[in-house]
């Protein structure tokens, strides 16, 4: 009995899920369309080991992490993608990841070196517009449309 109530009570305790907003939605799209991208861009392939991955094996990662960075949260450059094994490494080893990425990639972590501080700017409907057009125009050249 006394397992019911508590079970009733975790219920009750549980918070309806608000509606998105708009710009969650926005930020959701842009994220989706990233991955697209990145797994079409890298060939559903590791950048790291070279195995081919797909489904939930094939994991874009952040070099600059998302939250770090929105102005580089869907740039392409600071993204890649790993197998499941191979993004575990890259996170639990930051400073051996990092060495890794800067010889693959100099141009790249040059770039993101340079791009990182950015101050954040606050993103507007239009913004968001933007983005996804240029995601959407990558998206279509590496389909070939």
């Amino acid at each position: 009995r006394q397992e019911g109530q508590e079970a009733m009570i975790k219920k009750n305790k549980r918070k309806k899920r608000k509606p998105k907003t708009s710009r969650q939605k926005a930020v959701k799209r842009l994220d989706d369309l990233a991955r697209q991208i990145v797994r079409l861009r890298d060939e559903d392939t590791c950048q790291r080991c070279g195995k081919k991955v797909y489904g939930s094996d094939s994991q874009p990662s952040h070099v600059i992490p998302r939250r770090q960075s929105l102005f580089l949260r869907w740039d392409l450059l600071n993204l890649k993608v790993l197998c499941n094994p191979c993004h575990r490494w890259w996170h639990l080893n930051p400073l051996e990841a990092g060495a890794w990425f800067a010889t693959k990639w100099p141009a790249r972590t040059q770039y993101l070196m340079e791009h990182k501080q950015r101050p954040l700017a606050t993103w507007y409907k239009r913004d968001f517009e933007v983005a996804e057009n240029r995601l959407n125009e990558k998206l279509n050249d590496l389909k070939g449309e």
